[in-house]
């Protein structure tokens, strides 16, 4: 007891001697008009009441926010004001200390509000609005991240942030859904049988039908919602449908839609002759004694209904593989005993005259040249025959044949590029 008795009697002697010593009375009052620099920047703080002070710089909490105040003139003046009226000795008033330090009150942060700023939400669909209270629709939104993106002010001295407060997830009325509606164009449209009547409408080369929406209820599978549309609201009222094949409606065949010649042909003249076959071709213009021509034998294989028909006639052509020009003088030729066409071949290609500047006046030098160009080569050509009977129709050509004609002798060069044959 006397020890009790004794912290008693110590703590009143302390609480005295505070007193008396200190001489001033300090508030955690917080005045207006201060602010605080938060991570969206400098925010008012409202008067309020503070949770605390200290004029102990040394005590205070590094991750707590606190109001400071220094010791104005006003202070000393109002302590030294005071200790001018002390009388008899009276006690005076101790300096106030020169800073003050008030604890801010626990703050909450400051949120956004609409439901938008808040929630990532999904669009509106039957898929996410699958809540159903009272015939109302909802879907979840997932509360945004990172929390500074709903925050209008931060929180401080351990008050909640917004992700703290508002909660994680929320059921957000959904505003309308579009009906869901049939997809296949014969469960949406009335279409009519194909028919020329019908499929009148021309489209990139395709024929197409007109086809009418049915009735909203017939091409619905789930209804709409909300202010959503109807299917019959989404779709177009017409549609053009692709017609399928229409065949033509064929007259029936009769005697009137041809007309007869007047006399009858035996069946032989109107038979179309087989392609013939080409065994080889020789060229006699290394023997020519002009090198412009020469004959070429073609040596020709035919059918054996060839005999039968009575075909002896051949068409010929004979193509200049180079100048992809026809060089044989008669397209007709007869096959003789020995089974060859022999046809007259011209050998003679145009010449440009103006390469030939160069020789001045050299006229033979020119003339000699030119003989070269046009003469002095060896051709490529291809060939193809075909068989005429008697009636003039011709056969399937026989495949191409190429052959060459081969170089000119040099007596028939000599002879075109002397001066007594046409030179000067």
């Amino acid at each position: 007891m006397k020890v009790i008795n004794l912290i008693i009697i110590l703590v009143i002697l302390f609480i005295i001697f505070s007193n008396v010593t200190e001489g001033f009375i300090l508030t955690n009052n917080i005045p207006s008009g201060l602010s605080i620099t938060l991570s969206k920047g400098a925010q008012p703080v409202t008067s309020t009441v503070g949770t605390g002070f200290t004029t102990d710089g040394t005590t205070l909490d590094a991750n707590t926010y606190y109001a400071i105040g220094n010791l104005n003139d006003a202070g000393k003046k109002s302590v030294n004001d005071a200790n001018a009226l002390v009388k008899n000795n009276g006690t005076t008033c101790a300096q106030f200390p020169s800073s003050l330090y008030i604890k801010l009150p626990t703050t909450d942060a400051v949120c956004k509000t609409t439901d938008v700023d808040l929630y990532d939400v999904p669009a509106d669909s039957f898929s996410t609005c699958t809540k159903n209270i009272n015939g109302v629709l909802y879907k979840s939104g997932k509360l945004k991240t990172p929390d500074s993106a709903i925050t209008i002010q931060d929180g401080y001295n351990g008050g909640k942030t917004c992700t703290q407060i508002l909660p994680a997830t929320k059921d957000i009325v959904c505003g309308g859904i579009d009906a869901v509606c049939k997809t296949a164009d014969v469960d949406l449209y009335d279409v009519p049988a194909d028919s020329n009547a019908v499929c009148t409408i021309l489209e990139n080369g395709v024929w197409k039908k007109q086809g009418t929406l049915k009735t909203d209820t017939s091409i619905t599978i789930t209804a709409k919602f909300g202010n959503g549309k109807t299917c019959a609201q989404q779709l177009p009222a017409t549609k053009n449908v692709n017609c399928g094949p229409i065949n033509a409606v064929c007259p029936i065949n009769d005697n009137t839609f041809y007309s007869f010649n007047k006399n009858i042909v035996k069946g032989s003249a109107l038979i179309v002759p087989p392609a013939p076959t080409i065994a080889s071709i020789t060229s006699s213009l290394s023997t020519e004694t002009f090198p412009g021509a020469f004959t070429a034998t073609i040596k020709v294989t035919p059918p054996a209904s060839y005999a039968t028909l009575g075909i002896t006639n051949y068409s010929v052509s004979i193509m200049d593989k180079t100048t992809n020009q026809k060089v044989n003088i008669e397209d007709t030729a007869t096959i003789d005993s020995a089974g060859n066409l022999k046809l007259l071949v011209n050998h003679e290609r145009p010449t440009d005259y103006t390469k030939y500047q160069s020789y001045g006046q050299n006229f033979r030098a020119i003339r000699s040249a030119m003989a070269y160009d046009q003469y002095w080569f060896d051709a490529s050509y291809n060939v193809t025959i075909a068989g005429i009977n008697s009636a003039g129709i011709t056969g399937p050509r026989s495949a191409v044949f190429s052959f060459n004609s081969g170089f000119p002798n040099s007596e028939a060069m000599t002879r075109v590029t002397s001066d007594d044959f046409g030179g000067v």
